[in-house]
């Protein structure tokens, strides 16, 4: 039986300017967000991606990004949180976030179709400079967020290069991997999405993102002139090899509903 998710993601480049740490900056940025969700909603998407600490403003010096996320708060996670409750769909929030102890984390929170908080999922392997110049601390644990569709992963930017997650993954078997990201990753997509077995959604910003099987082809990509796209994938699929599974549904014989790999 079909699980049908139709999946939308957007490899927006970042948004532009140095305004002052405050509420300007704040209201700005969800402005930024407000128009480009408005490139997917239209349709009605259960699931959208968006690139790696989506509500940063480059040209900030570390200094003011830190006085910019403090005020910042939970404001723009709630805005977030709001797209998902008003449109019934699960939304991903990738943003630097500081803890209680007075560390960071750079972090992909997942918002339900309620636009309730499922847990965040914080980046394992980060950037060296990330912890040198801004006290961003690497997390530890690989969660699987349960949606009505599936479980869902995540990885962030330079997790991509690191076998011990990708094992992990390949271990827990997740129906889709999410990829916010500053860094394309190059031939590590398709490798990613055929050794986990799952499908994978990029968000990179600025970079072509794409929707990957799980044998690694790509099903729908951004272009140089729309930096989003909506695709609806079928979850429930298997990677099986042809031989002793030729008599299990001969009309796949036909090539319906089959991808071959080699």
């Amino acid at each position: 039986m079909a699980t049908n998710v139709k999946i939308s993601t957007i490899g927006a480049r970042a948004a532009g300017g140095k305004p002052e740490p405050g509420q300007a900056a704040v209201d700005g940025m969800i402005e930024h967000w407000r128009g480009r969700f408005a490139q997917v909603l239209p349709d009605e998407p259960d699931l959208i991606v968006v690139p790696e600490c989506c509500d940063r403003y480059p040209e900030h010096s570390k200094a003011e990004r830190q006085e910019y996320y403090r005020f910042r708060d939970r404001q723009i996670a709630g805005y977030f949180s709001s797209v998902a409750r008003d449109n019934g769909c699960y939304v991903t929030y990738p943003a630097v976030r500081e803890m209680p102890d007075g560390s960071w984390r750079n972090s992909v929170e997942l918002f339900d179709r309620d636009g309730e908080s499922m847990g965040f999922y914080n980046k394992n392997y980060v950037v060296i400079v990330e912890t040198t110049e801004a006290g961003i601390l690497a997390g530890r644990q690989t969660p699987l967020f349960e949606c009505d569709f599936g479980t869902v992963g995540c990885a962030i930017c330079f997790d991509l290069n690191f076998d011990g997650i990708r094992q992990e993954y390949a271990e827990s078997r997740p129906d889709l991997i999410v990829f916010p990201s500053m860094y394309h990753g190059g031939l590590m997509q398709p490798y990613w999405a055929y050794t986990c077995r799952a499908h994978l959604v990029t968000a990179v910003c600025g970079l072509p993102s794409v929707i990957l099987s799980p044998t690694g082809v790509s099903l729908a990509t951004t272009t140089n002139y729309f930096d989003f796209v909506s695709s609806t994938v079928n979850l429930d699929c298997q990677v099986a090899h042809l031989d002793f599974n030729w008599e299990e549904q001969p009309v796949r014989l036909l090539g319906i509903g089959v991808s071959r790999l080699g």
